[in-house]
């Protein structure tokens, strides 16, 4: 028995689109995975950004435009793309401000300690 043309695309369309959803949706849950292991520790939190700031929460090379306010956690890298800048609040109250072509690493996060950046 043959298989219409028009049944074929609307299958392989489908069987498309279905693919696009899930890289798209699991991207999304992964990030969400992230943040909720990073609310169980110490945070920093970023007060503002302008432009495009790039964000691998758990230092993994999974890196993220960050659309959002989000916390970040022990390990977390921040790229800070050009023309723009961003804060970050540190747990202990320090505001941290980043210029274009900054690229760091919260190497230690705690509320009464300094915050050690690389």
């Amino acid at each position: 028995m043959m298989i219409s043309y028009r049944k074929l695309c609307s299958k392989s369309l489908l069987s498309f689109l279905f693919l696009q959803l899930f890289v798209f949706f699991s991207h999304k849950c992964f990030a969400e995975t992230q943040l909720g292991i990073c609310k169980s520790q110490s945070l920093a939190q970023l007060a503002s950004v302008q432009g495009e700031l790039w964000i691998d929460v758990l230092g993994t090379g999974q890196w993220q435009l960050v659309d959002q306010m989000q916390p970040l956690c022990e390990g977390s890298r921040i790229k800070v793309s050009a023309n723009s800048r961003a804060s970050l609040l540190l747990p202990n109250n320090i505001l941290l401000r980043l210029d274009e072509g900054t690229v760091l690493t919260l190497k230690g996060i705690a509320a009464n300690e300094p915050t050690l950046l690389d």
